[in-house]
C-alpha cells in the first residue's frame, strides 16, 4: 500500500522478491532473485556467480529511483543490528507488535519490540517513525524519542492519524479518516478490519512526504491484497 501511494507521485522501487533479511536485502537491491543453494545445499560456485554478478549490477546499473520502500524481516534476536549495516531508513514504519517469531528465538511481544525499536532508535532527528499509537509497546516509546514521529491509531487520543472503521462486511471495509481537522471517507475492497492498519500506515506516510490524504484515500481505494491473503472465494449458490 505505501508503495502504491508513493509511487503515484515519485519514482519507486521496492522489494521485488520476498527477501527482507539482511541477506536478502543486499540480494535483492543488486538484483539477484536466487540464492547460492544448489540442490538444497549451499555452492560455492553458485555463490561467486552472485558476487559478480552482484558487482556488475553494482557498477554498471542504471536504475534510478526517488525513493525505496524495503520490508525488514526478524527472525531472531541481533537480526536488526545486522540489517542496520545494510541499509539506514530515514522513514519506518511500525505497524505493531505481534508474537510472530517464536521458532527462532523470541520468547514474548516485549523481545521482538526490543529488536525492532532499534530501528526507530537508528532515525536521526530529521528521520521520520510512522508509528501505530494503539499498539501498548510503541505508545510508551513514543515521546522518548527524538526523531518527528506521525502517529495513527483507532482507540489511543495520541494520534496524527485517526480511523473509525463504519463498516466491515464481506463486500469490504468503509473507514472514515481524521487528520487534523479533515475528515475523508474510503471504501476499500479488502476483507478484515486488521488491514485497517495497512491503510493507516501508507496514508500518514503519505502525508509525512507532503501528499495530500485526499488523494492518497482515493489511491488507496484501488488496493488489493497479495494473492491468497483473505480474498474472497464465492460460494457455487453465490
Amino acid at each position: 500500500a505505501i508503495y502504491m501511494v508513493l509511487s503515484s507521485k515519485y519514482n519507486v522501487r521496492k522489494n521485488k522478491n520476498t527477501f527482507n533479511t539482511e541477506y536478502g536485502i543486499c540480494l535483492d537491491l543488486l538484483n539477484i532473485n536466487e540464492t547460492g543453494k544448489s540442490n538444497g545445499r549451499h555452492s560455492v560456485f553458485s555463490w561467486f556467480k552472485i558476487v559478480m554478478k552482484g558487482f556488475v549490477d553494482a557498477v554498471f546499473s542504471k536504475e534510478k529511483y526517488e525513493k525505496l520502500v524495503l520490508e525488514l524481516g526478524l527472525d531472531k534476536p541481533g537480526d536488526m543490528d545486522l540489517i542496520l549495516k545494510v541499509v539506514r531508513p530515514s522513514v519506518q514504519v511500525v505497524t505493531g507488535i505481534t508474537l510472530n517469531h517464536v521458532e527462532f528465538g523470541f520468547t514474548s511481544e516485549q523481545e521482538i519490540w526490543n529488536e525492532k525499536k532499534k530501528l526507530v532508535y537508528a532515525l536521526k532527528k530529521d528521520g521520520i517513525a510512522i508509528l501505530n499509537s494503539d499498539d501498548k509497546y510503541i505508545s510508551e516509546e513514543i515521546d522518548k524519542l527524538q526523531c518527528k514521529v506521525f502517529t495513527f491509531g483507532e482507540k489511543n487520543k495520541k494520534y496524527d492519524l485517526k480511523a473509525s472503521i463504519i463498516s466491515n462486511t464481506s463486500a469490504g471495509l468503509e473507514i472514515e479518516f481524521t487528520h487534523k481537522a479533515k475528515k475523508v471517507y474510503g471504501k476499500f475492497n479488502i476483507l478484515g478490519s486488521f488491514h485497517s492498519l495497512v491503510l493507516n500506515a501508507a496514508i500518514d506516510t503519505s502525508i509525512s512526504c507532503g501528499m495530500d490524504i485526499e488523494e492518497t484515500v482515493v489511491i488507496l481505494e484501488k488496493f488489493q491484497l497479495p494473492e491468497h491473503r483473505m480474498t474472497r472465494l464465492d460460494g457455487i449458490n453465490g
